[in-house]
């Protein structure tokens, strides 16, 4: 399963809470168009990601080497390679 795939299908399910457990479509169930649409969210969601913040910078640099400003440039390009990956899938 695709990352796009994944975001779609927790999108989709976070959508059905609130509505009574007749009317629930499970992933299967659900027609084409409103998959390509979940999928349409899912990607504009992904593609949100690609500018991380500078806190989730600065938690990639800790995590690798403690702040050094390398690691900090390493963990940004690894992050949108990571990103660019998941929306070619």
């Amino acid at each position: 399963m695709t990352m796009i795939e994944k975001v779609a299908q927790a999108i989709a399910l976070s959508m059905e809470h609130g509505f009574p457990e007749r009317t629930r479509q499970t992933w299967d169930e659900m027609s084409v168009p409103a998959k390509n649409a979940h999928r349409w969210r899912a990607k504009a969601a992904i593609e949100a990601m690609l500018d991380p913040t500078d806190a989730m910078k600065e938690a990639g640099a800790n995590r690798l080497y403690d702040q050094d400003d390398m690691a900090v440039w390493l963990s940004e390009a690894a992050y949108f390679a990571m990103i660019e990956r998941a929306l070619e899938e």
